[in-house]
């Protein structure tokens, strides 16, 4: 069985945040992503630092890039970092990155990214004929299956 291929979709982008805010802009970006855009996804964060190194004073910035390091995480890893002789300074940059696909995608969003008329005419005209939905709109495989469910609660008469 072959696994669906997730892209990068959607990045947030976070210049000099707070330690302290990490875990709730994880926390919200992650809320956003799942209301406004993709019902299905993973994520991934990378945070680019900044230490100085203790013995000579040298300013370092370093990349540290994990699927789910959260603050208690980060915490571990920096202490790890200051016994080896690494003093952090700040961050100097949060990414986070959503991967997806587009059987993924919030109908809705789909809706606002200005879809052809012949795809808008095709979902109104299917979300009409309830026979059509429950026999080709059936299987979770299907890429077309979440959009003709929700086309179809949307649109019922």
């Amino acid at each position: 069985m072959n696994e669906i291929e997730f892209y990068l979709v959607k990045e947030y982008n976070f210049v000099n945040p707070p330690i302290q805010k990490i875990d709730s802009l994880i926390d919200n970006s992650i809320k956003d992503c799942y209301k406004k855009y993709f019902h299905r996804f993973k994520y991934k964060l990378v945070y680019d630092i900044n230490f100085t190194n203790i013995t000579n004073n040298e300013k370092v910035n370093s990349t540290i890039s994990d699927k789910i390091m959260g603050i208690y995480e980060l915490n571990k890893k920096l202490t790890l970092d200051r016994e080896r002789g690494f003093k952090f300074n700040h961050i100097n940059n949060f990414k986070i990155k959503i991967y997806s696909n587009l059987s993924n995608i919030n109908i809705h969003y789909h809706l606002k990214l200005g879809s052809p008329p012949l795809h808008r005419q095709f979902f109104i005209k299917i979300a009409h004929n309830l026979n059509y939905i429950q026999t080709h709109c059936n299987n979770l495989k299907n890429p077309f299956h979440f959009a003709c469910r929700q086309w179809y609660s949307y649109n019922k008469i």
